[in-house]
């Protein structure tokens, strides 16, 4: 209720044009790659960051797509620091990098598939796996 009034309030304040009202007037679609490599420093923050990520996310995805769902703000946050690993990593937060640094660390007996070989092959509990991804 409280977001159809904002939309008939703010329909004639705002301007939305797409392809089918703009027609012919935008110019055709580019789409340029460039294959950039990374090194020293940069290289390595992305690096640490994105092996963190990815402990994190493949021991909470193994406890279904629900679970990874319901920390979906945790995995956007991830793609952002690794973004801003490959633009500017000065700007990555410190205990950010901190923080991957030593979940890797804590995860080191954690097998690729989320087990723990210590414990007969035990798989993280979810909470366990969510704890991980807030931590980054």
């Amino acid at each position: 209720l409280g977001l159809s009034r904002l939309q008939v309030a703010l329909k004639p304040i705002c301007l939305r044009r797409n392809r089918t009202v703009l027609g012919s007037l935008l110019p055709p679609k580019t789409v340029l790659t460039h294959t950039v490599t990374m090194q020293g420093k940069a290289r390595q923050t992305y690096d640490l960051l994105f092996q963190s990520a990815r402990a994190a996310f493949t021991a909470l995805d193994a406890h279904g797509e629900r679970a990874v769902l319901q920390q979906y703000s945790s995995v956007l946050e991830c793609l952002l620091r690794l973004r801003q690993a490959c633009s500017a990593p000065a700007v990555i937060p410190s205990s950010r990098i901190h923080s991957a640094r030593q979940l890797l660390e804590s995860l080191n007996s954690v097998g690729p598939d989320g087990t723990k070989p210590e414990d007969g092959g035990r798989a993280l509990e979810e909470e366990e796996a969510k704890n991980l991804l807030k931590r980054l």
